[in-house]
């Protein structure tokens, strides 16, 4: 494309399809996972993981090596994840069948039970997405620039830090997943904003420090951030789909899809305030959000007590 419209409209197309695959595969491993759905979720994610953590690493390589149009080489690439998707589809959804009747044949009880939505709590847990939406959003749109323009870095590094953020993911995600099946989503949530809100608050302040500590602070802040994003991702999910046990599907596109698009609608207001302050003051906005997202989840609460 050759303007600001045309690839703001191909940015759209690609978000629609996202926000397509986005809902639904959440919705069939929460049937695949059958009694551990957090690590059922974990594992969903760590493709996801894997993608935004190696995207930017290969997208930088090849723009930067290339040029822009090397990128035509993602398309291949979603071809052919298309092609093994819609072949393995049909046996995944009968797989799924399959686990959902030795789930309800193992607990007649739990299974005969009438399903349930819990609107007040999803709207409690909603702010919580909403808070980690805008701060991750952000975060994601503004690291290479953070690195380049603040840290005084090159692009290439802008690209690998992004990399670096998103890789402790690959591995965190799946834990989170874990750790919500054993102790329960709620906690694993709580832990992720007691992580990220400091974590997010010294990464503002790394471009005063010392030169010689400036950047492992940095990578250090950048990891937590990321380990903390990831650690509640599979039980945002999960948990949004319990309190909304009848929507399944509705929950799943909240938790994965309208919560992506809130951060995104964010991000453009934080550029203009880096553009006319300095981003490290825009990035200082994302703070209270987090705060606002640590307070909904103590009023948070266990689905089972609900039941």
């Amino acid at each position: 494309v050759t303007s600001y419209e045309s690839l703001l409209v191909c940015a759209t197309l690609a978000g629609v399809g996202s926000s397509i695959f986005h809902p639904e595969g959440a919705k069939i491993m929460n049937r695949l996972g059958g009694g551990k759905k957090g690590k059922a979720m974990g594992t969903f994610a760590i493709g996801g993981s894997s993608g935004f953590a190696f995207g930017p690493l290969f997208a930088g390589a090849i723009a930067y090596t290339v040029g822009p149009h090397g990128l035509a080489a993602f398309t291949v690439v979603g071809i052919i994840i298309f092609t093994i998707l819609f072949v393995l589809m049909p046996h995944i959804v009968a797989h799924a069948r399959t686990i959902d009747q030795a789930v309800a044949t193992e607990n007649p009880t739990v299974a005969a039970k009438p399903l349930k939505n819990y609107w007040k709590y999803f709207g409690i847990l909603f702010v919580i997405i909403l808070s980690q939406s805008v701060n991750f959003r952000v975060i994601n749109a503004f690291i290479p620039i953070f690195w380049t323009r603040e840290l005084g870095t090159s692009p290439e590094q802008g690209s690998f830090a992004l990399t670096v953020f998103f890789s402790i993911g690959i591995f965190m995600t799946y834990i989170g997943g874990l750790l919500g099946d054993k102790y329960g989503p709620i906690k694993i949530i709580r832990l992720s904003l007691l992580v990220w809100l400091p974590a997010m608050f010294l990464l503002t302040e790394v471009p005063t420090f010392s030169p010689l500590i400036m950047m492992p602070i940095a990578y250090l802040l950048l990891l937590m951030i990321g380990a903390a994003k990831a650690i509640s991702y599979s039980p945002v999910i999960v948990l949004g789909q319990t309190y909304l046990a009848k929507s399944i599907g509705f929950a799943s596109g909240i938790t994965l899809g309208v919560s992506q698009t809130i951060g995104g609608v964010i991000a453009p207001i934080v550029g203009n305030l880096a553009d006319t302050y300095s981003l490290p003051v825009a990035m200082m906005t994302l703070v209270p959000f987090l705060v606002m997202g640590l307070g909904a989840s103590l009023i948070l609460k266990d689905p089972k007590k609900l039941q």
